[in-house]
């Protein structure tokens, strides 16, 4: 398994013995033999690990099992631990991309990931159950690769028993709650049990789809002209409203990858004048807007709420995929940053609010001479778009807003020539 491992990596991944690869580790076994595999490989490695401090204490007995080995081997090793239990939605999406944001911010060539065959049948399997395409697991995705997409999980399970790799079991794993666990021990092992050859013959009929998607969409993109700006999807309206061609089945098309079903694109279609309204996949967001739909990438979670103890500044604190750094001071001199607020921290209780915006929000601009103002209205006069103001950090000290992040902050707690302390809150 390893001299095939060696020349897959090394001939459909491109690696250079120069690069650096970020090992993603749970402790399972998946990724236990992953480790091992590029650990004797020509590669620099590091190895990364997020515990989000589930099943009663496991998940942390299971980082100081990855954090012993990694030790034992002299691989360096990186761990995130956030406590996600008490959070509400889909916990799944939300921990996934917790993780993969988790990843991208260590310095790496290439994140590795234990994905297999068998974890590429079930992504098949749920994809169709739920009406969105026939589409796995791609074996790269920018800068992450998924090397054991070539092997089974039986011969993952013969390689950690020939090889005495060591490796922790989640026992969540056994039980059916989640549909992917339902269909991997309970609904894929009858089938497979009748028809032997299931796994080849699914996965290539996903992948000749892949490859008909790919030419589908080139003709797609000439009929709906989308715009790619910043992380963002635009779709002129008059693009859709074209009478010449099934436009619903074009939009379809074009937003399968995304995870979008063609009942959503239908009821895109039929909701273009409901300016604001909103349509989820598992991976991305689309909001209707005054002239476009606007699609972005999400987490398929709400955004989190962080209060900010001020009596343990300096913090630095990720939000939304960008980090928010909290300081006092005793210099006065503003910035002329946008990405930078000072407030007069004499003014101030001992913790801030960190949020989306809501509706009703209003605030007190700066130099406004105290007139007040909803969040809306800056919004326009910005011309921030819809989708856009939900990815804006809103500070708060009590119910008060004190700063719309990068855009304006409430005059109230301004600093003037009375200040002794600053506050300094800065978005990097």
């Amino acid at each position: 398994m390893f001299n095939r491992f060696l020349s897959h990596i090394k001939e459909d991944f491109y690696l250079k013995s120069t690069d650096v690869i970020l090992i993603a580790v749970s402790g399972g076994v998946d990724s236990m033999v992953l480790l091992d595999l590029f650990d004797k490989s020509e590669y620099q490695i590091k190895a990364a690990h997020f515990d989000h401090l589930t099943r009663n204490g496991q998940s942390t007995k299971d980082a100081e099992f990855i954090e012993q080995y990694c030790k034992k081997r002299g691989i360096p090793l990186y761990i995130q631990t956030i406590d996600k239990r008490q959070k509400s939605g889909n916990f799944q999406a939300e921990a996934r991309y917790q993780r993969y944001t988790f990843f991208k911010q260590l310095e790496c060539d290439k994140i590795a990931t234990a994905h297999h065959k068998d974890d590429n049948l079930e992504t098949i399997f749920l994809n169709f159950i739920n009406g969105r395409s026939t589409q796995g697991i791609p074996s790269v995705n920018n800068k992450i690769i998924r090397p054991l997409m070539i092997f089974t999980k039986e011969d993952i399970l013969q390689y950690a028993q020939q090889n005495n790799i060591p490796f922790v079991e989640d026992a969540s794993n056994f039980e059916s709650h989640y549909d992917r666990n339902f269909l991997r021990n309970e609904i894929i092992p009858k089938i497979s049990s009748k028809h032997p050859e299931l796994s080849n013959k699914v996965i290539g009929l996903s992948t000749r789809q892949s490859e008909n998607d790919k030419l589908l969409n080139q003709l797609v993109e000439i009929t709906l002209l989308p715009i790619k700006r910043d992380d963002k999807i635009l779709i002129n309206k008059s693009h859709l409203r074209s009478e010449k061609i099934n436009i619903s089945s074009a939009l379809a098309a074009y937003l399968k990858p995304m995870g979008f079903t063609s009942d959503q694109a239908l009821s895109i279609i039929n909701g273009l004048d409901s300016i604001g309204i909103q349509f989820l996949s598992s991976t991305h967001q689309l909001v209707v807007d005054r002239d476009q739909i606007i699609i972005t990438k999400s987490s398929g979670a709400e955004l989190d709420t962080f209060s900010i103890d001020l009596t343990n500044v300096p913090i630095c604190v990720t939000w939304n995929n960008c980090n928010l750094v909290f300081e006092k001071t005793n210099d006065l001199s503003i910035s002329t940053s946008t990405q930078v607020a000072q407030f007069d921290a004499s003014k101030l209780g001992t913790s801030i609010i960190v949020r989306s915006w809501q509706e009703g929000d209003r605030f007190y601009p700066l130099n406004m001479d105290g007139k007040k103002q909803s969040l809306k209205k800056l919004f326009v006069n910005h011309k921030v778009d819809l989708l856009s103001k939900r990815n804006i950090p809103i500070f708060l000290n009590g119910e008060d807003i004190i700063w719309v992040g990068g855009l304006r902050q409430d005059d109230r707690y301004k600093v003037t020539e009375k200040t002794t302390e600053v506050l300094k809150i800065e978005i990097v």
